[in-house]
C-alpha cells in the first residue's frame, strides 16, 4: 500500500465572497480557522463560513473594527 502525497488537482469553485470591506490588505493573509476563513481589509477583521460562503456576523464578534 502506497502512502504519500497525491498529485495536485484543480477543484471547482463552490462559492465566491463579494467583500464589503474593500481589498484584502497587503501582507495580511487569509487565515483558515476551523470552519471559518478570517481576513483583514480596511482595518476590519471579518470571518466567512467556509461551507456556505456567508459572512459571520454577530454583535459580540465579527466583523471587528481594528483601531490603530
Amino acid at each position: 500500500m502506497y502512502v504519500g502525497a497525491t498529485p495536485a488537482q484543480d477543484l471547482a469553485v463552490a462559492w465566491t465572497f463579494q467583500q464589503t470591506y474593500g481589498i484584502q490588505q497587503s501582507g495580511a493573509p487569509l487565515v483558515l480557522a476551523g470552519d471559518r476563513v478570517i481576513g483583514l481589509a480596511n482595518n476590519t477583521l471579518y470571518a466567512i463560513d467556509l461551507f456556505s460562503g456567508r459572512e459571520i456576523s454577530n454583535a459580540s464578534g465579527f466583523p471587528y473594527a481594528v483601531l490603530r
